[in-house]
C-alpha cells in the first residue's frame, strides 16, 4: 500500500512537471539573433546612415500575439536618444524591452529606433505562438536607411529576420544584405534550448503514451 500511495505520488509529480514544460513549449519560443554590422562602419554602406532598427509583428486576425525583444548588445555601437517611434500596440524601450502586440484590432505594429553599428548586433525575441488561420502572424526584423527606407536585402520585404509565430514549432528565418549593404549577415536564429527540451519531453511522452 505504502509502495502505490508512493508511485502514485512520484507520477502526480512527474506528470505535474510534464503538462507543466508541455503548455510552456506551447505559449512561447525564444530565438536568439545576430547581425554582423560592421559593414555599416564603413563605405559604401556607410553613406546611407544613420541607419534605425525596426521591429514589426504584424497579422492579429482573430487571435492575439506578443513578441517581446530584448538582452541588446550593440558590439560597440549605441541607441541614438529621442529616436524612438512607436506605431500600434507596443510598449517600452530597447534599453531593457519592447513588447509588439497583435490582435483584430492592432494588424500593424512597429517600433523603430536610430543606432550607432558597431561589429555585432545581438538581441532575443521571446513570443507566443496563438495561431491565426489562414494568415500567419509574422514578426520582421529590419534596419532602415536614413530615408527610413529598408536596406536592400535577399529576404522578404528586404527583412534580415522573419519569423512565423503560428504554430507550437515556429518557422524562422535570417537573411543577409545586397548590393551596398552585401556585408551585413544575419545569423540563421535558434530556438532556446528550454524550448527545444520541452518538445523533445512531450514528444518522448507522447510515444510512450502510444506504446502503453
Amino acid at each position: 500500500m505504502k509502495l502505490n500511495r508512493y508511485l502514485k505520488t512520484t507520477f502526480g509529480v512527474i506528470a505535474a512537471a510534464f503538462a507543466l514544460i508541455c503548455g510552456t513549449a506551447v505559449q512561447a519560443a525564444t530565438f536568439h539573433v545576430s547581425i554582423d554590422t560592421s559593414s555599416l562602419l564603413s563605405s559604401p554602406a556607410s553613406a546611407s546612415g544613420p541607419f534605425y532598427l525596426d521591429f514589426q509583428l504584424n497579422g492579429g486576425s482573430t487571435l492575439s500575439n506578443t513578441a517581446s525583444i530584448s538582452n541588446f548588445s550593440f558590439g560597440g555601437g549605441s541607441l541614438s536618444a529621442g529616436t524612438d517611434v512607436a506605431i500600434g500596440q507596443t510598449s517600452g524601450t530597447l534599453a531593457s524591452t519592447i513588447t509588439l502586440t497583435t490582435d483584430p484590432s492592432n494588424p500593424f505594429n512597429e517600433f523603430y529606433q536610430g543606432f550607432t553599428a558597431g561589429s555585432t548586433l545581438n538581441f532575443d525575441v521571446t513570443h507566443t505562438t496563438n495561431a491565426n488561420v489562414p494568415v500567419s502572424d509574422l514578426f520582421l526584423f529590419t534596419i532602415l536607411d536614413s530615408t527610413l527606407a529598408n536596406i536592400s536585402t535577399n529576404g522578404f520585404a528586404n527583412s534580415l529576420v522573419t519569423l512565423d509565430i503560428n504554430s507550437v514549432v515556429p518557422v524562422a528565418q535570417a537573411f543577409n544584405g545586397t548590393g551596398d549593404f552585401s556585408g551585413v549577415t544575419a545569423a540563421v536564429p535558434e530556438p532556446s534550448r528550454a524550448l527545444l527540451m520541452a518538445v523533445g519531453i512531450c514528444a518522448a511522452g507522447l510515444r510512450r503514451r502510444r506504446r502503453a
